[in-house]
């Protein structure tokens, strides 16, 4: 969804008024400041899961969002269940932890 006031979405379609020919060369439409890496227009702002910034579309933001939020959650269950000696639990929090951790990195 474009974006008429870029401090809204905290995104740099600023960019639009100070350098419109580096987004004019990536072909991005106006309303845009970048394109995910699922192939739709999006924005260019800060990642939710760490210190870096990234292109992300709304779909693909939300989610990144939830599986962060998702994957802290089980971090500290696993924790708790380690000081508990609940290794079942811990192990599969693990796993659960780990691949979540993959998903975030491969997508």
């Amino acid at each position: 969804m474009p974006t008429p006031d870029p401090k809204k979405r905290n995104c740099y379609c600023n960019l639009w008024q100070t350098d419109p020919d580096h987004l004019k060369k990536r072909n991005i439409p106006y309303g845009f400041c970048g394109l995910c890496n699922c192939g739709e227009y999006g924005h260019l702002r800060h990642a939710p899961n760490g210190p870096y910034t990234a292109e992300f579309c709304d779909k693909c933001y939300r989610l990144v969002m939830i599986v962060s939020f998702v994957k802290m959650f089980c971090f500290v269950l696993f924790i708790i269940s380690l000081i508990l000696t609940k290794w079942i639990i811990a192990g599969i929090l693990f796993i659960i932890v780990v691949a979540l951790h993959l998903w975030e990195m491969l997508r």
